[in-house]
């Protein structure tokens, strides 16, 4: 562990984080595991306010974290793109970012398969913006991703924000740490980038993950509107317009339409399949021994990238933190079934755990 984090320390040496983004700068990160923490100049025992890969506030100061269960396993100049996405949340935290996602809204994001047809339409336009080289026809693609998602507005309303939000959060991090990849490995970016794109052309179950398509979704449009030289660039903390939402105000999109366009028949197959993973989840927990603890919580903690929602139960599979009516919080490993109040995203009666 300690000459993985000297490797990645080294390369991020290598890195100007003001060319990546005005203002940002090189924070504090550790790597950790079940037993230990690794800083640059010390090792200590593990604290349990290290919980996944992100930031978090730590002696005074944000800091970047990043749970390494095998050292042997890593590259390093992986491992420090991925440092740099978690120290661009620190540089958000740091500068009172408000443009967060509200995950347990997005769990309530809408099955509505015209969106999700719309959106599958609307990735591979972005895509094709992506590898287009002619600046022209790079510009006419992009304004006909904007007319899809102007039309997509009209159909989930609000909900949509949550995905710009995310886009924005999320999307921008990965940019950088993507940004990162592209200095230190041209070679490694490249193979991102396929990852990327792949996953935004092509149908799977991974298009109704709406939170983590936005993460890849968010890093190609800012590549985008790099190549176009749209200026979307901002101090962080002081606007709460999104990264979308101010690139769509420099784009004249007057004279184009929103055309009805063929429906992909595989995304009806995808659909269906993901509906039925949904279901199956729920039911292949509650088909093991499980108890069920009634009382008065609040969810105040959790991790948005494994958990799923089916009518007022939301499926936990790493973990959740709860508050009691006394105010005693609860850290609980998963997989748990929350059951919520009826109408509340947070307020839960009840929860369900294995035995």
């Amino acid at each position: 562990m300690r000459e993985l984090y000297a490797n990645v320390f080294h390369a991020l040496k290598d890195i100007s984080f003001n060319e990546l983004w005005p203002g940002f700068s090189n924070f504090t990160f550790a790597l950790y595991n079940d037993q230990e923490i690794y800083f640059e100049d010390r090792v200590i025992p593990y604290e349990s306010s290290f919980i996944g890969n992100t930031s978090i506030q730590y002696n005074g100061e944000f800091i970047a974290i990043w749970k390494v269960e095998n050292p042997n396993l890593e590259n390093p100049l992986v491992l420090a793109a991925n440092i740099v996405h978690e120290m661009f949340h620190a540089f958000q935290y740091e500068n009172q970012e408000t443009r967060f996602p509200n995950n347990l809204i997005m769990l309530d994001y809408p099955n509505n398969l015209e969106n999700y047809q719309l959106k599958f339409h609307e990735n591979k336009l972005l895509v094709e913006a992506y590898k287009e080289r002619g600046k022209d026809k790079k510009a006419e693609l992009f304004r006909q991703f904007i007319v899809i998602r102007k039309k997509r507005e009209t159909i989930i309303g609000d909900m949509i924000q949550s995905e710009y939000l995310t886009e924005t959060a999320e999307g921008m991090a990965e940019y950088m740490g993507t940004k990162t990849l592209r200095h230190l490995s041209p070679t490694l970016f490249e193979e991102r980038m396929d990852k990327f794109l792949h996953i935004l052309s092509n149908p799977s179950i991974t298009l109704f993950d709406i939170r983590r398509m936005s993460y890849y979704i968010g890093t190609v449009l800012c590549l985008v509107l790099d190549d176009l030289g749209i200026p979307y660039n901002h101090k962080i903390g002081e606007t709460t317009e999104t990264v979308f939402k101010l690139a769509e105000k420099q784009i004249e999109t007057g004279n184009l339409v929103y055309m009805d366009m063929n429906a992909d028949p595989q995304i009806d197959v995808t659909y269906q399949q993901y509906m039925t993973s949904k279901t199956q989840a729920f039911d292949d927990f509650f088909k093991k021994p499980h108890i069920k603890k009634v009382g008065n919580y609040q969810i105040y903690g959790y991790d948005p990238m494994n958990m799923i929602k089916k009518d007022n139960q939301i499926l936990c599979t790493h973990f959740i933190m709860l508050r009691d009516k006394s105010d005693h919080n609860s850290f609980i490993k998963g997989p748990i079934v929350v059951e919520l109040v009826q109408g509340s995203i947070s307020q839960a009666t009840a929860y369900y755990q294995l035995t």
